[in-house]
């Protein structure tokens, strides 16, 4: 995996931690993950970052529990990949584009009149059932 591959998914899961928590990784747990990423030991991540192995197995068991929590699926050191390409990909399918003007989740953008957005069935419906 490229540099740029593990920072993407470094910065993936810290945004899914503060998501979740309402703190972001601190620099051992970064350096945990994107040891993790690349098929580093932790005996390896320990001499990288100064601290035990068993340190280094604690912190990252309480992390690989946090992400767990937060994605609903069982993280661990030999997943941690294929959980965040699922919930990548799962992310992925929440965007929207209409007219070049890119929609994420709820957030629409209001570059367009507003007789021009487009909005999902289901959240018209809602409107609909909400109006009395």
């Amino acid at each position: 995996m490229n540099t740029s591959d593990v920072h993407s998914l470094v910065s993936t899961v810290d945004e899914l931690i503060f998501s979740y928590t309402g703190e972001h990784l601190d620099d051992l747990q970064q350096a945990i993950l994107e040891g993790s990423l690349d098929y580093q030991k932790y005996a390896e991540i320990a001499k990288n970052t100064h601290r035990s192995e068993k340190y280094i197995k604690d912190v990252a068991g309480k992390l690989w529990q946090t992400i767990s929590t937060a994605l609903g699926e069982e993280v661990k050191k030999t997943n941690i990949k294929s959980s965040l390409t699922r919930y990548n990909k799962s992310n992925f399918s929440n965007y929207n584009v209409v007219n070049s003007v890119q929609i994420y989740r709820d957030n629409i953008c209001t570059n367009l009149p507003e007789n021009e957005l487009k909005q999902p069935k289901a959240y018209q419906e809602a409107i609909l059932e909400a109006i009395p």
